[in-house]
Parts: structure tokens; sequence; C-alpha cells
């Protein structure tokens, strides 16, 4: 989701942590600061980003996503 999507569900820390006593992280996916700070953050984009779909790679194939099951 993009930074503040949650707040405006009525879903940000604020309200969370009011109704929770268990410890409570949010992030986003490029932090708060520079230039991608207001994109989304998702799992194909991490996994592109990080560089480790190029690793994940056999011979003769094309470099894929890692699955986490």
């Amino acid at each position: 989701m993009k930074p503040g999507s949650m707040e405006a569900r009525g879903l940000g820390y604020d309200h969370l942590s009011r109704k929770t006593h268990a410890h409570l992280w949010l992030i986003s996916g490029f932090g708060e600061k520079g230039p991608l700070k207001n994109l989304p953050g998702y799992d194909p984009l991490g996994q592109a980003y990080s560089g480790i779909i190029s690793v994940n790679v056999h011979p003769g194939s094309r470099p894929a996503r890692v699955v986490v099951r």
C-alpha cells in the first residue's frame, strides 16, 4: 500500500495502537524520505529492487521471483 493508505482507512498506527497492547509495526516500502517514499511497496517490487530475482535463475531459464511458503 502507499503511505497514508492505512490512515485513510482508519487503520493507521495511532488508531491501532490504542486498540491493542501488542507491539505494532507499520512499515513503508521505501521509507519516509527520498524520491520513492510515496510509492507502494509490495513483494515483486521489493525482490526486483533488492536484486534477489537476478540471482534466482536456473540454467536455460529466465530469472524468477523467490517463492516464500
